[in-house]
């Protein structure tokens, strides 16, 4: 052999509007085949003598002629591992439909015939599966189900265009170089791909953004989409920002001009104690509350104190003092005391208990008693023109020194109380009826002058008696031993209670009992040195119950085991008179 000659094989001519590096990938890429497929003619041709020569339709001249057919059938493309396109022909056939001719595709080695599709199809995808069916290529609108191992798109039709895949050409590239969107990968465009300015509004397809004019609509910016300082003033429209857009507390004072707050920005209410920075003492929150804890005692609760601008919340706490205030040096208390303090410039009167009911001093509320009065302040002309009533007089203020000459006229004088009257009555003669009830007095009484008669029974003496010489057993709790009822008209009451008690107990417990406990005595110790014997006791106790049906018990509580108590006596006696 001396001379091979053979044809190099033709690639579609690539687009000149591809990216640098997709057209430096199909030159490479056609180098290589062509280089595969040019080393296949020369190892056939070596196997020859004489000239050989290859024309287009691969026959050689000599002593035999091979098709193409018996030297793609070989071993000698077994290096070619991207498939080889023979033979095929697309067709516009109408109605969105792509049909084909029979045609031939080498791969690994192996040749396929392709069976012709007459009809036409409407699917996008025309695609080559040797897993399937080797001899047939199929269609989907799916480019996923078009690719993968052993799986390659031969055309795509675009609405009834054809356009056929190079030889050898990814997948995912048409023959006029243009890349479909559904073979692209999720997130397979990265930022560093896009050139500047190379995406403008009209290239823009998402919810919410102009494809004209590139506005964004309201709600459409997600958090942290917009970086710091991006957005000035100018960017802003005239009346773009509404009330709705500033979100709660937003403003700060940083942001609010001198002076432009004016009276009618404010709502009513919207200036609270805390805002004001005067020198005048404010309770702005807090409860007081009567008789809290006890009878005496005046409560308070949430206290909040506003002052020179400052807002002080104050411990909780209660007293029975009659004054409680508030200072500066101790801002978070409130302060007592039983006497009117004596306040600095910065201290402030809170309230004033009387006797368990608060009244607010706080708020200036004119209160004056007594205790708020100093001492020999009020003179005469202080004092109102008939504003002292009798009921401002207290009882034998008013002596003769106080009265002025000739000021007592006959009609200033009570005749229905002679106390009033100095002068000697003479032979007047005064029967029960001209006396007023209730007018004597023991001072009126002479000494020894009231005889037995002249008590009614019952009138000086109240008592009851209640006794029996049963023998009861007391154990460890207390045991009622006697008891008596008297109805009383409000004296003193005496209660005395005598019984006897067998010596076997070392000590034992007295109680009298009226409603509740009112006398308890613990601890008594029996001194009898006979331990087998009755010892007596008696107690005696002063009570003043009121008036009424009162009924008395004794009681006797042992240390231990049991003993009788026996001659049981209480006797309960009022002192009337």
């Amino acid at each position: 052999m001396t001379e091979t000659n053979y044809r190099p094989i033709q690639f579609p001519r690539i687009p000149e509007s591809l990216p640098d590096e997709l057209r430096r990938y199909f030159a490479q890429r056609d180098a290589l085949i062509d280089e595969q497929v040019s080393g296949m003619f020369r190892s056939i041709a070596g196997g020859f003598a004489g000239n050989l020569t290859f024309d287009g339709n691969v026959n050689i001249t000599g002593n035999q002629t091979i098709d193409g057919n018996q030297i793609l059938a070989g071993n000698l493309l077994a290096d070619v591992s991207i498939p080889l396109y023979f033979g095929f022909v697309f067709s516009d056939a109408g109605d969105n439909k792509v049909t084909w001719t029979t045609g031939k595709i080498t791969y690994q080695n192996l040749s396929y015939t392709i069976e012709a599709e007459t009809a036409g199809n409407t699917e996008k995808y025309i695609y080559w599966d040797k897993a399937a069916t080797p001899t047939t290529l199929h269609t989907t609108n799916t480019f996923a189900t078009a690719y993968g191992t052993d799986k390659y798109v031969v055309c795509i039709n675009d609405g009834g265009t054809p356009y056929p895949c190079s030889t050898g050409q990814p997948n995912y590239i048409a023959a006029d170089g243009s890349i479909d969107t559904d073979a692209l990968a999720a997130a397979a465009v990265a930022t560093a791909n896009i050139a500047n300015d190379a995406i403008d509004a009209t290239k823009l397809a998402v919810t919410g953004i102009d494809g004209t004019s590139g506005n964004v609509s309201t709600n459409h910016i997600a958090a942290g989409m917009i970086q710091t300082d991006a957005i000035t003033a100018i960017k802003i429209l005239a009346g773009a920002i509404t009330t709705a857009k500033i979100d709660a507390l937003a403003v700060v004072a940083a942001n609010i001009a001198a002076g432009a707050i004016e009276t009618a920005k404010l709502a009513a209410g919207a200036v609270t104690a805390a805002k004001m920075t005067i020198k005048n003492f404010l309770l702005s929150a807090g409860t007081f509350t009567d008789e809290s804890p006890t009878g005496a005692d005046v409560a308070w609760a949430d206290c909040k104190v506003v002052y020179n601008g400052t807002e002080y919340t104050i411990t909780n706490g209660d007293t029975s003092d009659k004054y409680i205030y508030w200072q500066l040096a101790s801002p978070t208390v409130f302060a007592t005391s039983a006497a009117l303090p004596v306040l600095g410039v910065s201290d402030f009167l809170v309230a004033q208990n009387d006797s368990g009911t608060h009244t607010p001093t706080w708020n200036n509320s004119t209160v004056l008693d007594g205790g708020r009065v100093k001492a020999n302040t009020i003179t005469a002309s202080e004092i109102k023109a008939n504003s002292i009533t009798a009921s401002q007089i207290a009882a034998t203020t008013i002596t003769a020194a106080e009265l002025a000459a000739d000021s007592v006229t006959a009609t200033k004088i009570d005749v229905t109380d002679l106390a009033a009257v100095s002068a000697t009555l003479g032979n007047v003669a005064i029967d029960g009826a001209k006396i007023t009830n209730a007018t004597i007095t023991s001072a009126k009484i002479g000494d020894l002058q009231v005889g037995t008669s002249n008590i009614a029974n019952n009138a000086a003496t109240n008592m009851k008696t209640s006794s029996t010489s049963g023998t009861v057993s007391c154990g460890t709790s207390y045991t009622s031993i006697a008891s008596v009822g008297i109805t009383t008209a409000g004296g003193t009451v005496e209660v005395t209670v005598s019984f006897a008690i067998y010596k076997g107990a070392n000590t034992f417990d007295f109680k009298i009992t009226q409603s509740s406990t009112i006398w308890e005595v613990t601890g008594c110790v029996l001194g009898l040195p006979n331990a087998s014997a009755y010892m007596p006791v008696s107690f005696t106790y002063y009570d003043t119950p009121g008036s009424g049906a009162k009924t008395y018990s004794a009681s006797v509580l042992v240390s231990y085991d049991a003993e009788n108590v026996k001659n049981r006596v209480i006797t309960v006696k009022e002192f009337i008179k």
